[in-house]
């Protein structure tokens, strides 16, 4: 059975005024989410015979320790110009991914998030804008946070219809504090285990890097927003490719986690 982390709200509730914030914040998006007559829908489970073993709200993984050869294909920063590009090499080779996106980049790209949705991949939360919490100083960040994730999920939500269950944080970002936010907002924080596409590496050595990177379990993080994503483009036909030939499966983070599950790796590498 896996062992969830998970980190009490303790620290917050210390400070009643910013938990005061909170409780607010989290009230507005659900009165834009909420229109339906049956309540706020939330994403339907990933798979029936892991409901059980789902990780909670709060809790963070950077991969999966499993026997099944399965990796998950990953991408933040999108919607944008290249998420097209990406759908079409992912179809054509019968993978399915999840897509991190940031709410500041959705207006005008929602029938982009519908395809996505359409395709069968998976929709989760990168934050509205893309914050870096590692120079926040501010006595407010959970509050900053909270909303960041909430504008993101009304977005997504007034888009295909469904809410997030997974939270990647900008940079990676991940803290106690940052955890007890995704507990509330109802969020398990997911990380990666390799990731090269942003390190200015030739593109041979970025394809190279990202296929040694296969292994059971691993979740790879590419971009399909915020630059020139070329290289992204042609590594992610490689990595496929090498991952087909060696008889592993490309999945959504849900999926992986559907896995039969050892462990799970809380350390980001």
């Amino acid at each position: 059975m896996p062992s969830w982390r998970i980190f009490s709200t303790r620290n917050l509730s210390r400070r009643p005024e910013l938990m005061s914030k909170m409780k607010i914040s989290f009230l507005f998006p659900l009165l834009v989410v909420c229109s339906a007559p049956a309540g706020c829908r939330a994403a339907p489970a990933p798979c029936e015979v892991a409901r059980n073993a789902f990780p909670p709200p709060g809790s963070f993984f950077a991969e999966v320790r499993t026997s099944r050869k399965a990796v998950a294909i990953s991408f933040d920063d999108g919607p944008g110009d290249y998420t097209p590009a990406v759908l079409d090499i992912l179809a054509r080779r019968g993978a399915r991914a999840t897509f991190f996106v940031m709410g500041s980049r959705i207006k005008g790209r929602e029938d982009i998030l519908r395809k996505i949705h359409a395709a069968g991949h998976e929709i989760a939360n990168h934050t509205y804008g893309h914050i870096n919490f590692y120079a926040y100083k501010n006595d407010d960040r959970a509050v900053a946070l909270t909303s960041e994730i909430n504008k993101t999920d009304a977005l997504i939500f007034a888009a295909v219809g469904e809410r997030t269950r997974f939270l990647r944080m900008p940079h990676g970002y991940c803290a106690r504090w940052s955890r007890d936010v995704a507990r509330l907002t109802g969020h398990v924080m997911t990380n990666w285990t390799r990731g090269y596409d942003w390190m200015g590496l030739s593109q041979e050595e970025t394809t190279r890097k990202y296929v040694e990177a296969l292994k059971p379990g691993a979740i790879l993080l590419f971009h399909d927003g915020g630059g020139n994503r070329t290289k992204t483009i042609a590594a992610l036909e490689a990595v496929l490719d090498a991952a087909s030939k060696a008889g592993y499966e490309a999945v959504t983070v849900g999926d992986l986690i559907c896995s039969p599950v050892d462990d799970i790796v809380v350390e980001k590498k």
